[in-house]
């Protein structure tokens, strides 16, 4: 029943139906509950948040996230804890926190280099100016897919995509900042 909710979920989630997405996902975390398994809780709160960034409300979505991220540590999941860090991090870069936004894209890249990840500090910064560069070229249409874009990058860089993400999001944030920077400096 909880995986039928899941399922049915993913469905609306994918149809764009965030409504009936969180009114399955609910659901199934409500079953998971009762049936106490913090894994599948943790991934129904994680389901929940993303269908409420998805419709906008990030400041909800955290506070979703944030349990999500709680039940990850608790039962030791630290590829959920990475993938809920990334989520905090892009729904606190939404609502320009733009410190709590790279506190938790750091956080996020740290566990994925503790799971292996090739990425080290000294060409983090370069990393991220090189992630610029590409992010300018798909803008521009110098790749035919979004495919070929992370598969360049992940050769350049050695990136998978979940933490190609995060780098582009720290970046996304470091820009940002400079933007309102510069507009609050003109004011």
């Amino acid at each position: 029943q909880a995986k039928l909710a899941n399922n049915i979920g993913n469905l609306h989630y994918a149809q764009g139906d965030f409504d009936q997405a969180l009114q399955a996902y609910k659901s199934w975390l409500k079953t998971a509950k009762q049936l106490e398994n913090p894994a599948s809780q943790g991934i129904a709160l994680g389901n929940i948040g993303n269908v409420l960034q998805a419709k906008g409300d990030s400041t909800q979505a955290i506070e979703y996230y944030t349990q999500d991220l709680q039940i990850a540590q608790e039962i030791g999941d630290l590829r959920g804890e990475a993938h809920t860090l990334s989520n905090l991090a892009t729904a606190h870069a939404t609502l320009q926190n733009f410190e709590q936004a790279i506190i938790h894209a750091q956080q996020h890249l740290t566990l994925v280099k503790k799971l292996g990840l090739s990425l080290n500090d000294d060409d983090f910064f370069e990393t991220l100016s090189g992630i610029q560069r590409g992010l300018n070229d798909f803008e521009q249409g110098q790749f035919s897919s979004l495919d070929e874009f992370i598969a360049e990058q992940n050769q350049k860089y050695g990136l998978t995509l979940e933490s190609w993400a995060t780098a582009a999001i720290i970046s996304s944030v470091a820009k940002a900042e400079a933007d309102a920077a510069l507009l609050s400096f003109s004011k």
